[in-house]
């Protein structure tokens, strides 16, 4: 039996153990959390949800916000989020390498290339290289509207912007069930919009888009240049071969820069996200941390 005098010391002993433990398993926690880089520089248009966009992104990466409408496989998710619109971030390669995914969210250029743009050669150059030696990409909204004079870029994001309809109520659906990021999305998705169309389909890359998200119905729309196939491509995902190019073409703007090729991760682009209001969705919310979660989880 412990004398009354030793018991005290040997309690704080016990506390001071637990405390000790506690703090490597913290710092182990840290230390292997996964971390995203979230760049959202604009060089053509600028949206005014992208403050609410990166608040949303961060907490719901630290587990400050846990949407109701998220699929299991993706519940326990974390990441550090690293927002930027510095593009000497890219003028470096080594930082590029701390990340696990690179997230373009509401970045814009301008058509034609040279007008304007958020990242330089070098820039282009430093991301490319990060993708071919395995990197993860997530595109969010108009990350398709962007780098238009880099071929291996849209290939990278499966394609590049034509136009888009006016923001309007819409419905969508899930094309199957079995990715995180539309999983829990209720039948129609009822959601206010603008409705993106492409220079070309994803599907016809060498690595060919899977397309989980689509229109439920006819809407209003202006009409104009689009060759993104049908069902229209709102939300798919890719993985291996993220920047192969064709022997063939493959619509002309995704040709070139056949020097980048290969790429190993995980590429996921969603066209969602326009207006701020859509950013307190849950269901919305769901969809964004199954999709960064997904592409994080393969490294």
């Amino acid at each position: 039996m412990l004398r009354s005098a030793t018991f005290p010391f040997f309690l704080l002993l016990v506390i001071a153990l637990l405390a000790s433990v506690s703090s490597v398993l913290s710092r182990q926690s840290t230390k292997c959390s996964p971390k995203i880089l979230l760049f959202t520089k604009t060089a053509g248009y600028r949206h005014d949800a992208i403050p609410t966009a990166v608040k949303t992104i961060t907490d719901l990466g630290s587990g400050r916000l846990t949407p109701s409408a998220l699929d299991s496989s993706v519940s326990t998710a974390t990441w550090t989020t690293v927002n930027s619109e510095d593009e000497t971030d890219f003028e470096d390669r080594a930082y590029l390498n701390q990340f696990d995914a690179i997230v373009f969210a509401f970045t814009t250029d301008v058509d034609p290339p040279g007008v304007g743009t958020i990242l330089t050669d070098a820039g282009v150059a430093n991301f490319m290289s990060y993708i071919e030696a395995g990197g993860n990409f997530v595109g969010i909204h108009s990350s398709t509207n962007t780098l238009y004079a880099s071929p291996a870029y849209g290939r990278l994001a499966g394609g590049f912007f034509s136009y888009h309809a006016g923001s309007q109520k819409v419905s969508l659906k899930a094309i199957g069930s079995s990715h995180p990021a539309t999983s829990k999305l209720p039948n129609p998705f009822n959601i206010k919009e603008e409705m993106y169309h492409l220079r070309s389909n994803p599907r016809l890359l060498p690595s060919p888009a899977h397309v989980i998200l689509t229109n439920a119905t006819a809407y209003p729309d202006p009409g104009g240049t689009h060759r993104e196939g049908k069902p229209q491509p709102l939300a798919w995902w890719r993985e291996g071969g993220l920047l192969d190019v064709n022997s063939t073409a493959l619509g002309g703007d995704l040709d070139g820069q056949s020097n980048y090729t290969g790429g190993a991760g995980r590429s996921f682009v969603t066209t969602l996200g326009h207006e701020i209001a859509t950013w307190s969705n849950d269901a919305f919310q769901g969809h964004i941390m199954g999709a960064i979660a997904w592409t994080i989880m393969s490294t």
